[in-house]
């Protein structure tokens, strides 16, 4: 979050390594069977990440990562994005990987609120970015203190590789200023809008 560091998952662990140099630093080591391609970085240098469907925590620090709560153990969540304050997490639902919904994590009471269809669900500049098992990139207006939409979603992007976790996760980044990158497939669509 501070622009200094960026974790990302590597020969069977979950590291971390200055942007500007240096030998990279394992936070947490992985089970062999661990499927996840995606994490997220935030406030109380805590990081997330997915192993199968089930949300864990660690500290950036390193240590023992621990179960996130949910409230429904039976839900598959990937993709998790820690909204600012850090009260509440954007993931994906899905029942089997095919399929994929928006959802809200309560990380206070465990409950998951789906919003829809979507995938990858991440929050810039007032607005949830999200992806379609089609390519398409949307856009949508987020009320962070109720967290849930308030307007209707508009496609900015389309031919992005855009796959749950089998897939390798989302091929598309916001940041919270509202700057967007993504990769293009190079076998659908063309792009199209702007960014958020």
């Amino acid at each position: 979050p501070d622009g200094a560091w960026v974790a990302f998952f590597s020969h069977g662990a979950l590291r971390k390594v200055r942007v500007d140099g240096g030998a990279p630093i394992v936070v947490t080591g992985l089970p062999a069977s661990t499927i996840s391609h995606t994490g997220s970085w935030g406030p109380g240098d805590t990081l997330l990440y997915t192993n199968s469907g089930t949300l864990y925590r660690v500290p950036a620090s390193g240590g023992a990562p621990a179960r996130v709560a949910v409230a429904d153990t039976g839900l598959h969540l990937l993709h998790p994005h820690i909204l600012p304050g850090g009260r509440a997490v954007l993931v994906t639902v899905t029942p089997d990987y095919n399929v994929g919904n928006l959802g809200v994590l309560d990380l206070a009471s465990g409950r998951v609120r789906q919003l829809g269809p979507g995938i990858a669900p991440q929050y810039a500049a007032g607005n949830l970015v999200y992806g379609s098992i089609g390519g398409e990139l949307y856009r949508r207006p987020f009320d962070l203190e109720r967290l849930e939409p308030t307007g209707p979603a508009e496609q900015i992007a389309s031919g992005v590789g855009i796959g749950l976790e089998g897939l390798g996760g989302p091929g598309f980044a916001a940041a919270a200023g509202g700057a967007l990158a993504y990769h293009v497939t190079s076998c659908t669509g063309r792009l199209s809008g702007d960014a958020p």
